[in-house]
């Protein structure tokens, strides 16, 4: 995107000609836009092609788009790695937890298996007193 507008504000017929406007196209149509700058944007994508000679030279509009539409994403990105990042630590805290019960577990299962041996052992004796 920071490439796109770079290339926009140096003279769009470079950048009209490059790969990146169709990503650009597919961006838009999914990109939570109003529909002005929607309109704006796909008639300024579509002169790459020829396929429309309504759209009036306004690169400033463009960029101005494009650069909303870039920082928009970055905020987006920057929530997401946030949210990522404390469900980590959250996943963490979880799976630490659930070690330590575990280890509780086996110390409580180690302990009936002694009693057992023991209660079996003294049943052992009690039997041979008979």
């Amino acid at each position: 995107m920071g490439k796109a507008v770079a290339a926009i504000e140096n003279g769009a017929g470079g950048f009209l000609q490059t790969s990146a406007v169709n990503l650009l196209k597919s961006i838009s149509i999914t990109v939570d836009l109003n529909p002005g700058d929607r309109d704006t944007l796909s008639a300024f994508l579509a002169t790459s092609n020829g396929q429309s000679s309504e759209y009036a030279p306004a690169s400033g509009e463009i960029t101005g788009i494009l650069k909303q539409m870039k920082e928009d994403f970055e905020t987006d990105l920057a929530d997401v790695q946030k949210d990522e990042g404390q469900g980590v630590e959250n996943y963490k805290g979880y799976m630490a937890e659930l070690e330590k019960n575990i280890e509780l577990a086996k110390k409580k299962l180690g302990t009936h298996k002694r009693a057992k041996s023991k209660r079996e052992e003294m049943a052992g004796v009690l039997r041979k007193r008979k």
